[in-house]
């Protein structure tokens, strides 16, 4: 190693020494790694004088150096898992992660949790992910396709809500008030996947031309979007604060609320919610035994009393 890089581990080292109270932090001889793991800052085969500082016991600085990488998370046993998956997925995917990481010590699992597409942009970026679990089949394929990503598996299904503040300040009294002009309804981007399963419903009620609904349905209630947003969260909570007087979101995001009523509405599609482990992992071992676990029965208990159906 170099001198200058080696003074500036060493330095890095001290002051940690420092912070967590570990003793024998001194400067080791010329040459003293035999190999350094940059990765984890850690230092393997201490060569040292006979007798000196560095050759009590089996060696200080072995010693101190397994205290501090213990002290900081830095031994070979401490992982970190990063999950990418759909909004929706917050509370369940929260919800198992403690049981997950108890039956796989050493890991911690880090959750990035956005609207599907957004997620799909990130990984063909590049962006660091494990594992990635999303809200349509279709969000997934290109990453199939890309090879980016292994075999999916559907793991759960949903069906979309119409939800309205509490108060109801709209005074909306079914879904087909949502076609009355001057109603504000939030919906997500087009790109979402919770808004595809929107427009097949909104599509299927207008074709069908069910009594209860105003004909050219789809189209009115277009119109009466104000606001779009990244992801089917953004919708409810945007509707909890009273910022629109209806939403599509989730049966699942639904539930989770307690600021928020439903109004009956025909849904029709079911959304199917695929995960993969993807391919570029640097913890592929700990993404394929999370997709397994989600899988499982544990995780699938999860999911159910988070109000997910079976796949």
């Amino acid at each position: 190693m170099r001198p200058d890089r080696r003074r500036l581990l060493w330095a890095a080292f001290s002051r940690l020494s420092a912070l967590f109270g570990i003793a024998g932090a001194v400067e080791p001889q010329p040459k003293a790694c035999a190999r350094l793991d940059a990765h984890k800052g850690l230092c393997y085969g201490m060569r040292a004088e006979p007798g000196s500082r560095w050759d009590r016991g089996n060696g200080t600085a072995r010693h101190s150096l397994h205290r501090l990488a213990a002290a900081t998370g830095t031994l070979a046993g401490s992982r970190t898992l990063t999950v990418f998956a759909a909004s929706s997925l917050t509370d369940a995917f929260q919800d198992m992660k403690p049981a997950f990481e108890r039956a796989h010590p050493g890991v911690t699992v880090r959750f990035s949790f956005a609207s599907s597409a957004t997620l799909r942009t990130q990984i063909e970026q590049g962006a660091p992910a494990d594992v990635f679990a999303s809200a349509d089949v279709e969000t997934m394929q290109p990453l199939v396709k890309a090879k980016l990503v292994g075999t999916p598996a559907v793991f759960a299904r949903n069906r979309v809500a119409l939800v309205i503040p509490k108060a109801n300040p709209a005074g909306l009294k079914s879904a087909a008030d949502l076609a009355r002009p001057g109603v504000r309804i939030v919906a997500a981007s087009e790109n979402v996947p919770i808004w595809r399963y929107t427009a097949m419903v909104l599509d299927y009620i207008t074709a069908n031309r069910f009594k209860e609904y105003p004909d050219n349905f789809a189209r009115r209630v277009v119109q009466n979007i104000r606001s779009r947003e990244p992801n089917v969260r953004s919708v409810l909570t945007k509707v909890e604060m009273g910022e629109a007087d209806a939403g599509f979101v989730y049966q699942t995001d639904a539930a989770a609320s307690t600021r928020v009523a439903t109004l009956p509405f025909t849904s029709t599609a079911l959304a199917e919610y695929p995960i993969a482990a993807v391919r570029s992992a640097r913890n592929r071992d700990d993404g394929k035994a999370f997709v397994r676990y989600v899988l499982s029965h544990d995780g699938q208990t999860f999911l159910r009393k988070r109000g997910f159906v079976k796949p």
